[in-house]
């Protein structure tokens, strides 16, 4: 809410992420993924795939995604909101 900025290492130990890779590992990190991946069995990645959207279909519910690009809109036609994002822009500008 706040729009505070945040690292990768603060993102992971609020729960937003499983693991911090540095730059230089990425590419073989995600290869071993790959790996691990592709040597499971094809039925348990499609079943837990569905389960995984069910979950997350339940909890933001994107069937109602039309009401986020509402609130949104709404958002930058409000000129409180609209100064606020300003003010937020000019500042990463400065950075």
């Amino acid at each position: 809410m706040t729009c505070r900025p945040f690292d990768a290492e603060e993102a992971f130990h609020a729960g937003f992420l499983n693991r911090v890779v540095d730059d230089d590992r990425l590419d073989d990190d995600v290869e071993s993924l790959v790996q691990q991946l592709v040597g499971k069995a094809k039925l348990a990645l499609l079943e837990t795939k569905a389960h995984v959207n069910a979950v997350t279909e339940s909890m933001v519910g994107t069937g109602r995604s039309w009401a986020d690009a509402d609130g949104l809109g709404a958002g930058l036609r409000d000129p409180e909101g609209r100064a606020a994002a300003e003010a937020y822009v000019g500042r990463l500008r400065r950075q």
